[in-house]
């Protein structure tokens, strides 16, 4: 078993974790403006009473982000995170947003969720066998412990398997890759903001429609049933975040003819999905 970090080792560790923090929110707030150059190593190394390695180490954490270009001669210039930014941002980004940013990012972000689950939960009814439709149905399950228990961090992993589950039964190459790109992003933001993470009304009800539509290979119904259940939880999660926005309509489907599925309540009543969300 590896021995546990001596107390130097670990804040050697965390310290140019803490340093690039302090420089992306300054950057993100606009009190570095894109093309301004950072002061020189030595500077900074003084500034934030550290060594040049620690500090060339969170340096390195600000270009991976798209934050900054370091270029020979010319030192370290701040970019438009904007233009250049990665979704390693996002978590950084709400956090010092105000409300009408934090708003419209997260608007645009359940679009592209939208847009992307939808056409991955067709091709796994096309696609999936036997075995990924039994793991759905086994989250499923697990699921249904979590809401029973009210155990809302485990709610959010379980959710995040769930579409991993989907994408691995769509057979999507693409898939997996984009979907290992989001993960570790959505992982973090519902860390830093776990009020951004709710259950919607007949949560559980869709997930088991869904997977028995997956089942009966009919793409156009599991589509249709993850559309609305993607529609419900989302304009919810806006309307906590912003009662005065508008409405999207990004994944509502107009034409559907089925009603809502009814709500699912746990039998010993401790848990009612519509009245979840994390705190």
């Amino acid at each position: 078993m590896p021995s546990k970090p001596d107390a130097p080792a670990a804040a050697r560790t965390k310290r140019p974790v803490e340093i690039a923090g302090l420089l992306l929110n300054s950057i993100l707030r606009g009190e570095i403006s894109p093309g301004e150059r950072l002061p020189p190593e030595r500077t900074l190394a003084l500034q934030f009473s550290t060594n040049r390695n620690t500090l060339r180490e969170a340096l390195r954490t600000l270009e991976a982000l798209g934050l900054t270009r370091t270029r020979h001669g010319d030192g370290v210039r701040v970019l438009d995170f904007r233009m250049s930014g990665q979704l390693g941002l996002l978590p950084y980004y709400m956090r010092v947003a105000t409300s009408d940013e934090g708003t419209r990012m997260l608007a645009d972000l359940l679009r592209f969720r939208a847009t992307m689950s939808l056409e991955v939960a067709g091709l796994a009814a096309r696609r999936g066998e036997s075995q990924d439709f039994k793991k759905i149905h086994d989250l499923l399950d697990a699921l249904e412990v979590a809401l029973r228990r009210n155990d809302m961090k485990a709610l959010g992993k379980l959710e995040l398997d769930l579409y991993r589950a989907l994408a691995v039964a769509s057979q999507s190459i693409a898939a997996l890759w984009l979907l290992n790109g989001l993960e570790p992003v959505v992982r973090d933001l519902l860390e830093a903001s776990p009020e951004l993470w709710t259950v919607p009304e007949g949560y559980l009800e869709t997930w088991r429609n869904i997977a028995s539509a997956l089942t009966d290979r009919d793409d156009g119904r599991a589509r249709r049933l993850l559309s609305e259940l993607l529609d419900r939880g989302d304009r919810r999660l806006l309307d906590l975040l912003d009662p005065e926005h508008e409405p999207s309509g990004y994944a509502r489907r107009q034409d559907s003819t089925s009603p809502v599925d009814s709500t699912y309540k746990a039998q010993d009543g401790r848990v009612a999905e519509g009245d979840i969300q994390s705190s």
